[in-house]
């Protein structure tokens, strides 16, 4: 039965040309407008995901209260790893991320100035940036060490090989030796950055471990598994206060999970890659919206050519033809045609995304190995297209009665009239 149900919707297709034509092309519009808008959506969402300590990585962030008002930052004291780590059972580690101004670096003729973030040797067990070439768990033991992304080694030294133990001259007077290469940084990390090293070095300016003055560095915290951050933020609300002998001011503390820093994030000191959730809400409801005019253009369509069809639906009525039948036949018509569209919307919005990305400032791709949420997410909108432009039509069509069918009886014909203004208007 199904068989026939497809040699049917093949057959319309081709009897009529203008029809299939204008219907699969305003749907194969629409979803490619879904289609561009899902692959902007599944990048914005997937931020800071690739880490495989993702579900448990956290940012301290400091709202400050002072006679000016409140200041929300993610700037807090040098301390504040050191000290939740040793104090707090539900800390498994921490690191520091100091990103420093414009320093000088050179090697032999090749001069810039570039910005060098401090951190600690456990960002690279926390945060999972992959090394192409020597070891990160060795990489600090030195003070004067450098990592540095692939796009750093080939700007200083030509190629991201064999450049370990090789000297980047800092500020005319350090010789600093690169000890790891990075893959570069994925454009789905909120952390930016391209030159790391010790943050050891940083305790001769003031960046100490018993340091609770000074607000001068950001801290990531990993904390064990299953431990409810919403419920630790509760008690380390005070932390920060109960270490200062004396303030004038009022300081809390909470953790902001990492997966949630590139769209929720709107606190003083940010210097990292920022969107923001609301433009995904809009983008979303706008997809669904350009979808649902396709969907409507569809049943118009549908409605308005139903009259050439009333004749074959009495006639299969007559020989037996049940209305679940004819439901999921037409159900069955707009689902092909569906797919006939997704097949050319596929095409379009891969022709397409240059333009597309060159818009929204991204490198995205319709790459899906591995990504189950866009290939889910495409066959849930072709469905989803199917059945909501067939709804009307199969039920509308379905029910004619074969008397009034073969009588000529036109109240059906007002009636469909009257949705398809509806559906303009609409």
């Amino acid at each position: 039965m199904f068989l026939n149900y497809l040699k049917i919707a093949y057959r319309n297709l081709f009897k009529y040309k203008a029809f299939s034509l204008i219907n699969i092309s305003g749907l194969a519009i629409g979803m490619t407008c879904c289609f561009l808008i899902l692959v902007w959506v599944m990048d914005e969402l997937s931020f800071d995901r690739f880490h495989k300590n993702a579900d448990n990585l956290y940012r301290a962030v400091v709202r400050v209260k002072n006679d000016n008002g409140v200041t929300t930052s993610i700037w807090g004291p040098a301390a504040l790893g050191p000290g939740l780590k040793r104090e707090m059972p539900e800390v498994v580690d921490f690191a520091r991320y100091v990103p420093a101004p414009q320093i000088t670096l050179q090697h032999e003729d090749a001069t810039f100035n570039e910005q060098v973030v401090w951190v600690d040797p456990s960002f690279f067990k926390m945060f999972t940036f992959p090394a192409i070439a020597g070891d990160l768990e060795t990489a600090f033991e030195e003070p004067l060490a450098l990592v540095i992304t692939q796009k750093m080694a080939k700007k200083y030294f030509g190629t991201d090989k064999d450049v370990i133990n090789k000297v980047l001259k800092m500020s005319n007077r350090y010789d600093y030796k690169v000890k790891a290469v990075l893959k570069d940084i994925p454009a789905t990390s909120h952390l930016n950055f391209d030159i790391l090293a010790p943050s050891s070095n940083l305790k001769y300016v003031g960046y100490k471990d018993d340091n609770w003055i000074w607000n001068n560095c950001i801290t990531y915290v990993q904390l064990q598994k299953n431990v409810p951050y919403k419920k630790f933020n509760k008690k380390i609300t005070n932390y920060i206060e109960s270490h200062m002998t004396k303030f004038t001011f009022s300081e809390e503390l909470f953790l902001q999970p990492l997966t949630r820093i590139y769209l929720y994030s709107d606190f003083s000191g940010e210097r990292s890659r920022q969107g923001n959730i609301t433009h995904v809400y809009i983008l979303s409801i706008i997809a669904v919206f350009i979808l649902l005019i396709a969907c409507i253009n569809f049943m118009n369509l549908s409605t308005a050519r139903s009259m050439n069809r009333v004749t074959e639906i009495g006639i299969r009525k007559v020989v037996g033809a049940h209305r679940t039948h004819l439901i999921a036949q037409f159900y069955g018509e707009s689902i092909f045609l569906s797919v006939v569209a997704l097949v050319i919307a596929l095409g379009l919005s891969e022709l397409l995304l240059p333009s597309f990305n060159a818009m929204a400032g991204k490198q995205l791709s319709h790459d899906l190995t591995g990504n189950w949420h866009v290939i889910l997410g495409i066959g849930l909108i072709t469905v989803f297209t199917g059945i909501i432009a067939g709804s009307y039509p199969a039920f509308y069509l379905s029910a004619f009665k074969p008397a009034r069918i073969l009588q000529g009886s036109s109240k059906k014909a007002s009636k469909s009239a009257v949705l398809r203004k509806t559906l303009v208007i609409l």
